[in-house]
């Protein structure tokens, strides 16, 4: 493969413009870096708007139709409207069903990379047939590190990372610590995580299709636990840490009761289709 075509998601749901302004100008610069280095051919960027309330859903209209020819010369943007939320997973299966590329990459909005993080992935995974899914080191606005490279959970673990209670969490944090492989050398290759971060997901578009996107019965957890594992049942999966990215993190479940609610809800339809309650299942 010379030069790759790539497929890009960010579902929107009453999202800050001043995040997908941002989101927008690092895409961009990746985007435009990986065509200069020759990787890349073309960007399809597909911003699904969930039915957000109508002042947000204008913002959006305006911003992207006064982008500046350099932007939309790099990356060709479509907007899909939604008619009511679909939630995370479901949310980007309206674009999924809709491309033909090479690879796609599954962006959150508040998720910023590197200028040369498309690059690297595109670089990996022309290298390595056999990946189908690629995530990068996720780090926070501050620099801190998020370890986002996880085991395959069971009940007991996501209640500890549910609980909003941190002398809980304190008792058990080698236990937690366990589950997000901190035994683990995060400045180099991982290979086969069972469950990654939906923030960044990179892609091989024909394992995508292959696995047919996210299961729609999820709405907002454990969607991309579940499409790690349908991926590794036919592929491979890969941490590369050359691939850098700013996530602003927000554990919005850990300050919102009815996110909390919709956490423990698509947990149990999680451990209903994966088993595992008490001890995770392969």
């Amino acid at each position: 493969m010379n030069t790759a075509q790539l497929s890009i998601t960010v579902v929107l749901y009453n999202t800050a413009i001043e995040k997908l302004k941002k989101n927008i100008y690092h895409t961009t610069i990746a985007v435009s870096s990986a065509q200069k280095a020759g990787l890349l051919s073309s960007c399809a960027l597909y911003f699904i708007d969930n039915a957000s309330l109508p002042i947000h859903s204008n913002d959006y209209k305006n911003f992207i139709a006064s982008l500046p020819k350099e932007t939309t010369s790099a990356i060709t943007i479509i907007t899909i409207k939604s008619d009511y939320n679909r939630g995370h997973g479901k949310g980007h299966n309206l674009a999924i069903k809709q491309i033909n590329s090479d690879y796609h990459l599954i962006l959150n909005p508040d998720v910023y990379m590197d200028n040369d993080a498309l690059i690297h992935a595109i670089s990996y995974m022309n290298e390595h047939p056999n990946a189908g899914l690629l995530s990068p080191a996720i780090h926070g606005e501050n620099g801190k590190r998020h370890y986002l490279c996880r085991q395959i959970p069971n009940f007991f673990d996501i209640t500890l990372r549910i609980l909003p209670v941190h002398f809980i969490k304190k008792i058990f944090l080698k236990r937690m610590q366990a589950y997000e492989m901190r035994d683990k050398n995060y400045n180099e290759i991982i290979n086969n995580i069972p469950s990654l971060s939906g923030c960044y997901m990179f892609v091989r578009t024909s394992i995508l299709k292959k696995i047919d996107g996210f299961d729609p019965r999820f709405f907002l957890y454990y969607d991309d636990t579940d499409l790690t594992r349908k991926i590794l049942n036919v592929s491979e999966t890969a941490y590369v840490p050359s691939v850098k990215i700013i996530h602003e993190w927000q554990a919005g479940s850990h300050h919102n009761y009815k996110l909390l609610l919709l956490h423990v809800h698509d947990a149990i339809r999680y451990f209903k289709k994966w088993g595992g309650w008490f001890k995770a299942q392969n």
